[in-house]
């Protein structure tokens, strides 16, 4: 998938946080939803186009903003983005954002899109940080599941 990214001469740009806070997540399914984002904004960005990733920390949230300088999306079709098989691509199946919305409730998340014609697309993803007193509990029950 790379050299789809590099065959259309898209700039990757990764604004990582150094001491990112952790949240509790299925790696799996945090890596197909940030699959189907980053290949939404492949498919925006015309050759020569940016890709924006940022991480940080935000009150008690991880958050994660994936932005890109393609063409946007017009504002009647932003409101049916979430529906499943809804897609304005010939070979979609219009399942990708349905299920990234689905992944991102089911880790207690919560996803936005703004977006202008024109001018490009900006998703925030927010997750919980996993508070301290559940990071004791989660390692105990760690301990206590290998002990037995």
């Amino acid at each position: 998938r790379r050299d789809d990214f590099a065959r259309k001469e898209i700039t990757i740009l990764p604004d990582l946080a150094p001491n990112l806070q952790e949240t509790v997540c299925d790696r799996m399914q945090m890596r197909q939803a940030f699959i189907n984002l980053l290949q939404n904004a492949r498919q925006a960005v015309s050759r020569g186009g940016m890709i924006l990733i940022r991480t940080q920390n935000l009150n008690g949230y991880v958050r994660v903003r994936i932005a890109d300088n393609g063409c946007g999306i017009p504002r009647d079709i932003l409101q049916k983005i979430w529906s499943p098989f809804f897609t304005t691509k010939t070979h979609g199946t219009g399942l990708g954002l349905a299920l990234v919305q689905r992944i991102v409730d089911d880790h207690h998340g919560r996803i936005t899109i703004r977006s202008k014609e024109g001018r490009g697309t900006i998703v925030t993803l927010l997750f919980p940080v996993v508070e301290n007193e559940d990071r004791l509990l989660s390692r105990t029950a760690d301990s206590s599941d290998s002990s037995s």
